[in-house]
């Protein structure tokens, strides 16, 4: 197995589980976990101290480090550990482009995490031939799955050397929490208020993440007369909070049964949860 790094800006809980998962198969002392920082000024997560998780840039938030300081601190940890491959995650913004240079000015093998495809591709004209000269620099990738690929592959990554799993998660741990939760159904159903029926949405409450528009669409989806009895459960938390509340409450007022709004602290629902809104947005 290759001396490998990992690098986010930010581990949160699914970088940690993955991690975890990788180094169960290649062996603890050839896999290093690296994150530029301790905060992303995007995510709220709150984790316990991991003795063997590497920050590079203690103290700062990752989106905001100068490229200098990520350059020079990332090359010398990379030599330090004596890296042979470094997974990165893409070319931008600045800090990534930073951690990917340094890997590259010491031969460090490369491979691209990336999400995006032709649909949420944003370079036109001279911004996309920088992109494809920057995608160049990489020796691999790993994407999100076949629009990916076809993305990268686009922009001249050979198609032998993209690998699609990238949005991967531990089903096996999933499993066994769900095999849990129905051994003791009625009890999380009361516990939690949940009807028998449900649609369920797990994110950030934040903008880019189009929450109105779900609520809109499962408006409409009420409105069809099918299965009326379909409720509608979000969780998370951020700063959309407030304004997902109202428009809870507009909704209620608009609609002879009403909507029932239920707002807690996801610290009491949850156990280890780091904080956040339960709301549910029932059909009747």
């Amino acid at each position: 197995m290759k001396n490998l790094g990992i690098l986010w800006g930010q581990y949160g809980p699914y970088h940690l589980a993955r991690v975890a998962a990788l180094k169960q198969q290649a062996g603890l002392e050839s896999v290093h976990a690296m994150e530029l920082a301790e905060n992303t000024g995007t995510y709220e997560w709150k984790r316990s101290a991991t003795t063997d998780l590497i920050t590079l840039c203690p103290g700062g938030v990752a989106t905001s480090l100068p490229f200098r300081q990520v350059f020079q601190n990332c090359r010398r940890k990379f030599a330090e550990l004596k890296l042979e491959v470094c997974f990165l995650p893409s070319y931008a913004p600045q800090q990534p482009l930073a951690a990917l240079l340094a890997a590259k000015s010491l031969g460090i093998r490369t491979v691209m995490m990336n999400e995006t495809h032709a649909g949420t591709a944003k370079a036109r004209g001279i911004g996309a031939q920088i992109k494809r000269r920057l995608v160049g620099l990489f020796d691999a990738a790993l994407v999100g799955g076949q629009p990916q690929k076809r993305y990268f592959t686009a922009l001249g990554l050979r198609p032998e050397k993209i690998f699609t799993g990238y949005d991967a998660v531990d089903n096996d741990h999933f499993a066994r929490r769900a095999a849990e939760v129905r051994s003791e159904e009625a009890e999380v159903r009361r516990r939690y208020e949940l009807p028998e029926h449900y649609f369920l949405s797990l994110g950030r409450f934040v903008a880019k993440k189009n929450l109105p528009t779900l609520m809109h669409a499962y408006r409409k989806f009420l409105a069809t007369g099918q299965n009326s009895q379909t409720h509608l459960v979000l969780v998370g938390s951020g700063e959309e909070e407030v304004k997902l509340r109202a428009l809870c409450e507009n909704e209620s007022g608009r609609r002879k049964a009403g909507i029932r709004l239920r707002c807690a602290s996801a610290r009491q629902e949850r156990k280890g949860c780091a904080g956040g809104a339960f709301l549910r947005v029932p059909a009747d």
